[in-house]
């Protein structure tokens, strides 16, 4: 109970989450049903939800999320005790000063703890906060891989194992044109 209150735990759950057995599939993602009879269809499906656990993905991952989670956290609380390169970086992010006001007082009061934060607070940290933890966590969400690859028959087949590339290259070109520019 107290790990789902913690930042680090929050934002590491978050970013790991994603990858798990779904032993029993009857809709694709974009909810549209599978016909029993495609059983090419629902083989490679389960072929591939083993692949992060066979190749070690999904320890990796979850290692990842929670190293990044507390080097996150690390900096929100830097920046809350005002250290001006903390700050900086949560500012490329969206935590601008005014939230840093409402987080600051929160974090002296009660720590890392967002359940006795106040709401304001953690709806306005929140998503920067998310941010970080995806640029440093690559996993794909809707719309961060082509629609092509993502929803149609064929691209589910033809990418079934390269959504993974298709995603952090889009990930890592946007959030880099986002932040820098080029």
């Amino acid at each position: 109970p107290g790990a789902a209150r913690d930042l680090r735990a929050i934002l590491a759950h978050n970013s790991s989450a994603d990858i798990r057995m779904r032993p029993f599939v009857q809709r694709l993602e974009d909810n549209f049903s599978i016909d029993g009879s495609k059983t090419l269809q629902l083989s490679l499906n389960q072929v591939q939800q083993m692949v992060p656990y066979v190749n070690a993905q999904k320890w990796i991952q979850q290692t990842q999320a929670r190293l990044v989670s507390s080097l996150v956290s690390d900096t929100l609380v830097k920046g809350a005790r005002g250290d001006a390169r903390a700050i900086e970086a949560l500012r490329k992010y969206g935590l601008e000063l005014h939230i840093m006001e409402d987080a600051v007082r929160d974090i002296r009061a009660h720590g890392l703890d967002t359940a006795k934060w106040s709401d304001g607070t953690w709806e306005q940290v929140r998503g920067p906060l998310l941010k970080m933890m995806d640029d440093a966590v690559l996993r794909n969400r809707t719309g961060e891989i082509p629609a092509f690859a993502q929803f149609s028959s064929l691209g589910k087949f033809v990418f079934t194992f390269r959504s993974f590339v298709l995603g952090a290259h889009n990930k890592v070109l946007a959030g880099t044109l986002n932040r820098h520019g080029f």
